[in-house]
């Protein structure tokens, strides 16, 4: 959903009935962010995210960003920070590529964290950052975490990073679902 932001793609998010969207890779940069926050908050929803970076590739090309985008009465709040901003603050559930947000349940609380992981490098460069800041994250939460997002590797791949091995504890069970669909898509 690389076109997230324009009129004819908030209309198609907001019609499916969904609560809770998590997009992942949507390009907007911090002050197209920041505009598609104000206008859904009218109908009310909140957007909270990561902005896209640039990607050097062209003068305005932008890669990655991930964002939440879901009904304002729901029981959900960024884990730590209050707003989007420029700067990381992985402690606060805001990372390189990756966000956290937290959902009040009866008895207990889960953190819900979008993930994108830059394509075409496999376990090297920025994402070796972004998995090592989404385990310290999930280490230190306290309570049962769900990741989502374009993982863009396939689930042998990110099984011989480590990464979901190292985020096996009390709070987190891995599943892996058959992703065979979509991991040949687009080859």
């Amino acid at each position: 959903m690389s076109r997230i932001g324009n009129p004819f793609s908030n209309k198609y998010v907001l019609s499916k009935g969904r609560d809770v969207n998590a997009v992942s890779e949507h390009h907007l940069d911090l002050q197209a962010l920041k505009r598609l926050r104000a206008q859904l908050l009218c109908e009310k929803w909140i957007v909270f995210g990561t902005p896209a970076r640039p990607s050097g590739r062209t003068q305005r090309g932008t890669s990655g960003g991930v964002l939440f985008i879901f009904r304002a009465h729901l029981a959900l709040t960024p884990w730590g920070v209050s707003c989007m901003k420029s700067e990381l603050d992985p402690a606060a559930g805001y990372g390189l590529d990756w966000v956290a947000l937290r959902m009040q349940l009866k008895h207990t609380q889960i953190v819900l964290l979008c993930v994108y992981l830059t394509c075409n490098i496999g376990f090297a460069g920025e994402n070796v950052t972004k998995l090592a800041q989404l385990r310290d994250f999930v280490e230190r939460c306290p309570w049962p975490c769900a990741l989502m997002g374009d993982w863009n590797l396939t689930p042998q791949e990110l099984q011989e990073t480590g990464f979901l091995t190292s985020c096996v504890n009390r709070r987190m069970v891995v599943r892996v679902p058959d992703v065979a669909y979509t991991c040949t898509q687009g080859a």
